[in-house]
């Protein structure tokens, strides 16, 4: 059996990424983590009956995480990959930025995660795959978000640096960098905003979940693949 850790993984991309896993892989049983929205988590439970673990972890929380990595260790003694896709974003005009709030995106988006594989490492098989989240707002300056953007920057360096730190278990670590995606995060946007993005997109058009999640199983299953950020955005800003 394959063990997969996919966080924040009861809609949206990671939906998709378990999904595409447990398409794939007829021998995955994946461990899934959320931190709010239980009727989602309890659709996960019921789809796939004796295929997944689903546990309530707020991902911002350090202790939380540390728990939560010490029940993954009672239970199982080897992942194949860890899929750390939990991730928050937060909006506010320059002049109102509240320090709190900008820390617990760089706490959820690039600290924990950090120290998640840090809990996890001795558990990763040899050869085995941690993909962190990337975005295309870690490449390109938005206006959007400013705390969101640079967290995902931080994700992007994170991962490169952490190839020096995780060769000698031989373990490979990438991120993946989806650009604009139809997801929970984006349902009260207008169309006049869908409309004006896809206008900047060399394909037109926004992704789904599940076309973002062939680039997390590419970036899990390709034994040269190392140190990358895997984009994927459509050709965002081509036009």
């Amino acid at each position: 059996m394959k063990n997969f850790v996919v966080t924040g993984s009861t809609k949206g991309i990671g939906f998709s990424i378990v999904s595409e896993i447990l398409e794939k892989y007829d021998d995955a049983f994946v461990y899934m983590s959320y931190a709010h929205d239980d009727k989602s988590a309890e659709m996960c439970r019921t789809l796939w009956k004796g295929k997944v673990c689903v546990s309530k972890v707020d991902l911002g929380s350090y202790s939380e995480m540390k728990e939560y990595c010490s029940f993954l260790k009672n239970k199982i003694d080897s992942i194949f990959a860890l899929v750390l896709n939990a991730g928050i974003g937060y909006k506010a005009p320059f002049e109102e930025l509240d320090i709190e709030e900008f820390e617990k995106v760089m706490r959820v988006n690039v600290n924990v995660p950090i120290f998640m594989i840090k809990e996890l490492v001795h558990l990763l098989e040899k050869k085995g795959s941690v993909v962190m989240a990337g975005s295309l707002m870690g490449n390109v300056p938005h206006s959007g978000s400013l705390a969101y953007g640079v967290s995902k920057g931080a994700v992007h360096a994170a991962v490169k640096n952490l190839v020096k730190f995780l060769s000698p278990y031989n373990i490979r670590i990438n991120a993946v960098a989806p650009g604009f995606t139809i997801s929970e995060w984006h349902k009260d946007k207008s169309k006049d905003f869908f409309d004006k993005i896809s206008a900047k997109i060399g394909v037109h058009r926004w992704a789904d979940g599940k076309e973002i999640a062939k680039a997390y199983l590419f970036a899990i299953e390709n034994e040269y693949l190392n140190g990358s950020i895997v984009n994927i955005n459509g050709g965002y800003s081509y036009f």
